[in-house]
């Protein structure tokens, strides 16, 4: 508890002031997934991601598909 936005929530039901963002924030940035889908939604830079799920009969295909579609390139050191 805590992470997730539980504990604020509970702490915001009951009028207890904390120190920490408030439940909604916590929410979204306790799924790592759906944080980098909402920074880029609000004009940030995120690195490409995925989600697979472990009900998803096709992980492997999206893997391969990821991998393929993403390129990794060296940097040149000064």
């Amino acid at each position: 508890m805590g992470e997730d936005g539980q504990l604020q929530e509970l702490f915001e039901q009951n009028n207890i002031p904390y120190i920490s963002p408030q439940a909604p924030a916590c929410k979204i940035a306790f799924n790592k997934f759906y944080t980098n889908q909402f920074l880029k939604e609000n004009g940030f830079f995120t690195l490409p991601s995925i989600l697979i799920k472990n009900k998803d009969k096709n992980q492997k295909q999206k893997i391969e598909d990821f991998w393929l579609s993403t390129a990794i390139l060296p940097t040149l050191a000064d």
